[in-house]
């Protein structure tokens, strides 16, 4: 049986193993790179020029992706819908949780909302995968993942700064 933490475990497993992947790459890049323009004395100036050119191009092509990539993430939370408005218990403070689902049920993930009551202001925001959205209220966070591990399934109550900062961000 597949309660998802499986999948969360594999997906942490796989960015993690993702960066170590590139960070070697970068530091076999660098290596090649002052081997090549240190190689011979004559043209050493332009063959650092060429490197240097080499490396802007590829700065600019993983910025492009990581441009790309948060776009399409933005795009996803805009088009969550069908929204499910529950609000805290006394003890927890005055918040008020937001679960929306997907355009297309069961295609993509889940975009969970976190607004202060008195004044309606976003606090924080967390987009994820579950096949039954619950919020469960507890006097110190509040719980939307029950199969994640290690705090990934909560948000702090009251919302960290970072989390306050995220939710600004379109």
């Amino acid at each position: 049986m597949n309660d998802g933490s499986f999948t969360a475990l594999a997906s942490a497993e796989a960015v993690m193993l993702a960066g170590l992947v590139v960070l070697l790459v970068m530091v076999f890049a660098i290596f090649r790179s002052v081997r090549h323009v240190l190689s011979m004395p004559d043209g050493r100036a332009a063959r650092a020029q060429a490197m240097l050119w080499v490396w802007a191009k590829s700065a600019a092509a993983v910025i492009g992706a990581v441009v790309v990539s948060y776009g399409l993430d933005a795009r996803q939370r805009l088009r969550a819908g069908n929204c499910q408005r529950e609000a805290s218990p006394q003890e927890s403070g005055a918040y008020l949780g937001e679960i929306c689902l997907p355009p297309a049920r069961g295609t993509g993930r889940l975009r969970l909302r976190l607004y202060s009551v008195p004044d309606g202001v976003l606090l924080a925001e967390r987009m994820y995968e579950h096949p039954e959205p619950r919020l469960i209220w507890t006097q110190d966070e509040l719980i939307y993942d029950t199969a994640a591990s290690d705090g990934k399934g909560s948000v702090r109550l009251p919302p960290t700064w970072w989390d306050r900062l995220k939710a600004k961000l379109p």
